[in-house]
């Protein structure tokens, strides 16, 4: 999971432009945005002579920024549409549909505001090797009684082939999984004698400092999940009527949900945010959650400020 939430970093701001103004002026938002007009920092473009913030990912420009660079006005995409990057765009791009007819597709990950769909073969279909992303499945031949999708009988992809390369890399796999349980075991045994011989002080988690989390909202809303994002925002004295509006806003997407809440919970909570997040999340025993959305925020401040 480190591996992933790294790379679900990354995909947020690689690159920064510092700007003078810090200044935020509530009344820019409506309920239906997120708030990343005003921040200290953000990747910007050219409209005339001006240097305008970029919109996040999911949302597009409804207007250009006229005096200071944070105040261009950002929207969410509409539904069935994306932006899974910091834009300039005045509309969203349409999500890709795995419903063409004959192509043997089926979703394997729904389009949201910030991501576009992904489409797989369906059960005993397969796709021409190099083709990326596969725009129609083939069926699968059956070649003999114990060759359930082994296509390859005159067409170009050998599944069995594929099966046995599968296996050995699987093995491999397993491999160097065991070598790593055996040195996760030496290390614990190490830091057990370690602790029997002095110290017994555990290490104190060093706390977030206050810092502005907008830029990460779909990362820190993708591992905060909608139960937990609902109980923050209950906890927090929110009305039950904006919680609902989230629901009613992006029906039967939970993913949306958890986007359009958090933003009006950091909204309300500002720069303290991140801070109070990881705290209520620790009292709820939610320790594994707050540990990663922790790492989400450390490691793209760091990012941020190179």
């Amino acid at each position: 999971m480190t591996a992933l939430m790294k790379i679900s970093v990354g995909f947020s701001f690689f690159y920064v432009i510092f700007i003078s103004s810090t200044e935020i002026d509530a009344s820019l938002a409506s309920p239906k945005q997120l708030i990343r007009s005003r921040r200290e920092a953000c990747p910007t473009y050219q409209h005339g002579d001006r240097t305008c913030c970029m919109c996040p990912p999911g949302q597009r420009v409804t207007k250009d920024c006229e005096v200071k660079p944070n105040d261009t006005k950002c929207d969410f995409c509409e539904l069935g549409t994306y932006l899974d990057q910091p834009n300039s765009q005045t509309t969203c791009e349409r999500c890709t549909s795995c419903d063409q007819l004959n192509a043997n597709l089926e979703v394997e990950e729904t389009c949201t505001s910030y991501r576009n769909a992904k489409c797989r073969c369906k059960e005993n279909h397969y796709c021409s090797p190099g083709v990326e992303p596969c725009k129609v499945c083939q069926h699968c031949d059956t070649c003999g009684p114990k060759e359930a999708c082994n296509s390859a009988c005159n067409k170009t992809i050998n599944v069995g082939t594929i099966v046995g390369i599968v296996f050995g890399v699987l093995l491999v796999l397993a491999g160097i999984v065991a070598v790593l349980i055996c040195l996760k075991k030496k290390q614990w045994s190490k830091s057990l004698h370690q602790g029997s011989e002095g110290s017994s002080a555990k290490p104190e988690t060093q706390p977030l400092k206050d810092m502005d989390m907008r830029p990460f909202l779909p990362q820190v809303a993708e591992q905060l999940g909608w139960s937990n994002m609902k109980e923050i925002a209950l906890q927090s004295g929110m009305p039950a009527a904006t919680i609902e509006s989230a629901k009613l806003n992006h029906p039967q997407n939970s993913e949306e949900w958890t986007l359009e809440l958090l933003g009006k919970w950091v909204e309300a909570k500002g720069k303290s945010a991140p801070r109070e997040l990881i705290e209520m999340l620790r009292k709820r025993g939610k320790n594994d959650t707050a540990e990663k959305i922790s790492d989400i925020l450390s490691n793209g401040s760091v990012e941020m400020q190179v």
